[in-house]
């Protein structure tokens, strides 16, 4: 039996070498390999854009970082670890362990280039890296910064009057004391 599963295995394949050298002439056969080709090329970027979101979990679920991400862009500002384990885990992913807060939390500061720990009103809480949010306090450049003539001589003149104020408070604090 295994000469006859050979011999019809080899004349399979025999076959088959037929079939591709009749067909390689045939145009809408080689139309067809190179859409055949193009699907498959493009199958595989999907499927490495997938195994990254998904950090090679293949479950069909969000993976926790990713689930953070889509959280945070959601709420618009920084959440809290507990508020964000619970939305997290609405949206599917599975966050686990005896500490899971702690673990979520760790995976977050893993992955600097996308979360960042931040205090948000008053809070010790998780946002995006690559995002301003509500009351952050942004460095800006003095020389990019743009003021016109009349806005200066405001500044200066409240300035002016600031310091004047506050020597007549020492001064008048002086003569009584």
């Amino acid at each position: 039996m295994t000469t006859q599963k050979k011999d019809g295995l080899h004349g399979l394949r025999s076959l088959r070498h037929e079939l591709r050298i009749r067909l390689s002439t045939n145009p809408d056969y080689l139309a067809l390999k190179e859409v055949e080709s193009a699907i498959k090329k493009i199958e595989e970027v999907v499927g490495k854009a997938q195994k990254q979101r998904t950090r090679g979990k293949s479950t069909g679920k969000i993976s926790q970082t990713g689930a953070a991400e889509a959280v945070l862009k959601k709420a618009g500002h920084p959440l809290p670890i507990g508020e964000l384990l619970e939305r997290v885990r609405s949206e599917g992913a599975h966050v686990g362990g005896k500490e899971p807060k702690t673990n979520l939390a760790s995976a977050l500061s893993k992955e600097k280039d996308r979360f960042r720990s931040v205090i948000y009103k008053e809070t010790r809480g998780w946002w995006l890296t690559k995002e301003d949010f509500p009351g952050e306090i942004v460095v800006v450049d003095p020389d990019e910064v743009i003021i016109d003539e009349n806005e200066m001589n405001e500044a200066e003149a409240a300035s002016n009057e600031s310091s004047a104020s506050f020597r007549d408070l020492m001064s008048y604090g002086g003569q009584d004391g």
